[in-house]
């Protein structure tokens, strides 16, 4: 089966990321999951905010409304993204890259590199650039919508290795520790396998064997 791999994450000028920025990935392949730690104010949703945009594009900034819709205070407001300091020198610009890779054994590993550009401007709505590259072409795409298809293919919802979890969000959820190590299993899918793999030695304690009682072996499985 495909497997899905996020290699970096490049921002500019980002909430609190002043300049350019860039958490590269590619060493953490196999691994369960990435923490990302920090104190309060220190960037940590921002990351994962920055990843989601890159990836989903101008469509995303709603969808981070709907989940983020907290008090005035907490709430996300994506027109503040731009970094203030930035900001106080006269830039206007945010810049999100992605860079993906698609490993199948059939076909090899393919790569799709994203880009959005995003200009803030006074009293108007921010508006977006965006252009992708893929590793087997050289130059850039800038049509919208084939950028969307190419992420698509990229990310099959079923192939994806990676989930956005921000813990901030769950604080007021009172759950006990083996609560927390089964959600924990079930997101990364140790529950799941284990599920199946039960039910598989199930099946083959219970069915196989009526079967080889009902008929000779050599046609047990015709």
């Amino acid at each position: 089966m495909p497997e899905v791999y996020i290699d970096s994450l490049t921002l500019e000028n980002f909430g609190p990321f002043y300049g350019e920025h860039t958490f590269d990935f590619r060493s953490l392949e196999g691994k369960c999951g990435i923490l990302i730690g920090g104190k309060n104010g220190a960037g940590k949703t921002h990351i994962l905010r920055a990843l989601y945009l890159a990836v989903v594009g101008e469509s995303g900034v709603g969808d981070l409304k709907k989940v983020e819709a907290g008090s005035e205070a907490t709430k996300y407001v994506f027109e503040k993204s731009l970094n203030r300091r930035a900001r106080a020198e006269g830039k206007n610009t945010v810049t999100l890259k992605a860079v993906i890779t698609l490993r199948d054994r059939n076909i090899g590993s393919k790569r799709l590199e994203l880009w959005r550009e995003i200009r803030f401007r006074p009293n108007s709505p921010p508006t977006w650039e965006h252009k992708a590259k893929k590793s087997d072409t050289n130059g850039y795409i800038h049509d919208s919508h084939i950028i969307t298809s190419l992420r698509d293919a990229f990310l099959p919802r079923h192939l994806a290795r990676f989930f956005l979890f921000d813990a901030e969000r769950s604080q007021s959820i009172n759950l006990s520790q083996q609560d927390i190590v089964e959600g924990v299993s079930r997101i990364l899918g140790y529950h799941t396998y284990a599920q199946l793999e039960e039910q598989l030695r199930q099946l083959i304690n219970t069915k196989i064997p009526r079967i080889y009682k009902m008929r000779p072996l050599k046609n047990a499985f015709e």
